[in-house]
């Protein structure tokens, strides 16, 4: 799901529909070539969601390509590593939080941040049911993908109605002046 998000995030950016074939072929997380590499590239991630990606990427990768994992369990799968490793798959889960008390909840007096509500249930939920975790990471992931797409949208629109306007204006103007020219002709 995270993969076709980006890929429907990058043809919304450039609002170009013919490009999904060439960027639904293209590897997720390459570090040059890849979605994630068009999306930091274009600031439409920020560092916290690409290191998310990256970490997923990996993960799965280290899953699927080894048959003895048919069966494991996430948190069997990341206790198999050594410590260096959870910790940094820990740390690109859980966007670089440690622990829940450093999640600023509030936007301001009035507003909680959406974004920051599931990160720490992420951070509350990895240790016990990282399942649970990535799945609340992956929220964060699409909110942000989403919104981005949203603005791509209503970029597109703005430009529309610019040129709308524009012509709307051009004519505007051209019309009085046929209109005088219509006028001389009859005299």
């Amino acid at each position: 799901m995270i993969e076709a998000s980006f890929t429907h995030l990058l043809v919304q950016h450039f609002n170009q529909p013919s490009l999904e074939k060439i960027f639904s072929l293209l590897a997720l997380s390459d570090l040059r070539t890849g979605k994630l590499a068009f999306a930091k590239s274009l600031e439409l991630v920020d560092t916290d969601i690409e290191c998310f990606v990256r970490k997923m990427s990996e993960m799965r990768n280290a899953f699927v390509h080894n048959v003895t994992n048919v069966n494991i369990h996430i948190k069997d799968f990341l206790a198999g590593f050594d410590k260096n490793k959870r910790k940094e798959y820990k740390t690109g889960f859980l966007f670089g939080y440690k622990d829940k008390q450093n999640i600023q909840l509030r936007q301001n007096k009035d507003t909680y941040d959406v974004k920051r509500i599931i990160q720490l249930f992420s951070v509350a939920t990895f240790d016990e049911v990282p399942k649970l975790s990535i799945w609340f990471g992956s929220l964060v992931c699409l909110r942000q993908i989403y919104s981005h797409v949203i603005l791509a949208q209503i970029r597109v629109q703005k430009q529309d109605l610019n040129e709308q306007i524009t012509t709307l204006l051009e004519n505007a103007i051209v019309t009085p002046q046929l209109l005088e020219e219509d006028d001389h002709q009859e005299d």
